[in-house]
């Protein structure tokens, strides 16, 4: 499983407490390695992000 997280703090903490979970340092790196990409957004955030392309 792979992740990108914006705080190093928490992502350092993820890693080596999870074993099999790889924190990239950006997205693209996680789009990357993946064959599935699962975005989770705030509800907040939704209107940006639909703006962004992503489906409805």
């Amino acid at each position: 499983m792979s992740f990108s997280l914006p705080k190093a703090r928490t992502a350092a903490e993820l890693s080596e407490r999870s074993e099999g979970v790889h924190v990239c340092a950006y997205n693209q790196e996680v789009v990357d390695r993946s064959e599935v990409v699962i975005i989770a957004v705030r509800r907040q955030a939704r209107s940006r992000a639909v703006g962004c392309g992503l489906p409805r």
